[in-house]
């Protein structure tokens, strides 16, 4: 099957059952995610990132600030979910504070999943995608 270029913006569904290294997945549970383009990684780098002195070597260097930056990672790439849920059962809204509060295998794997180029399904893109080889002899 051809993998299919990213492109910023564009969107998919995955279910939870989908994503890698989950253990208790629940295939129920559905995650709506953006594409992560190399373009859209660099620009939110660019935003947690700012010059700062070094003091031994008096040169300005960028210092980035991970932790924010990983945060803005998977605020950007999930957008929505299904089967999501407070203590209680109440469906949970898809706000930045409640991503942040998934567990960090779930957020690893659904960033991962969004860097990734989607394999695309069908006769008719395969056909058009993969050219034949010419015969040698």
């Amino acid at each position: 099957m051809p993998r299919q270029l990213q492109t910023d913006g564009a969107t998919f569904e995955v279910r939870e059952d989908a994503l890698d290294d989950l253990q208790h997945a629940d295939p129920d549970v559905v995650y709506i995610c953006r594409e992560l383009t190399t373009t859209k990684w660099r620009e939110l780098q660019r935003q947690h990132t700012r010059k700062v002195l070094n003091k031994a070597s008096k040169q300005m260097e960028n210092v980035t600030d991970n932790e924010a930056f990983s945060d803005a990672i998977v605020d950007y790439v999930l957008m929505d979910w299904r089967g999501i849920v407070e203590r209680g059962g109440a469906p949970a809204p898809c706000t930045t504070e409640n991503k942040l509060r998934l567990d960090g295998v779930v957020k690893a794997a659904l960033v991962g999943k969004a860097g990734l180029s989607q394999i695309v399904e069908g006769a008719a893109i395969k056909e058009t995608s993969f050219r034949p080889t010419p015969d040698v002899g």
